[in-house]
């Protein structure tokens, strides 16, 4: 899964994240992977969202 989130940062893809405990995936793009704090930043349409690393179920790539 580490891999996945480093192309797609490398990319500057658009990612939907499935995390540990949130009802909705988180969809957006992957703008800094935290090594120290083991925060993955993510860039949505309406907030810079930081997840745990190890909150991280899924990466998949959006359907349309």
């Amino acid at each position: 899964m580490g891999e996945r989130l480093v192309e797609a940062k490398q990319e500057d893809s658009t990612v939907v994240l499935t995390i540990w405990d949130e009802p909705e995936p988180v969809r957006g793009r992957i703008v800094k992977l935290d090594a120290r704090t083991r925060l993955v930043h993510v860039q949505t349409l309406e907030k810079l969202a930081k997840l745990p690393f190890l909150d991280i179920m899924r990466v998949d790539n959006p359907r349309d």
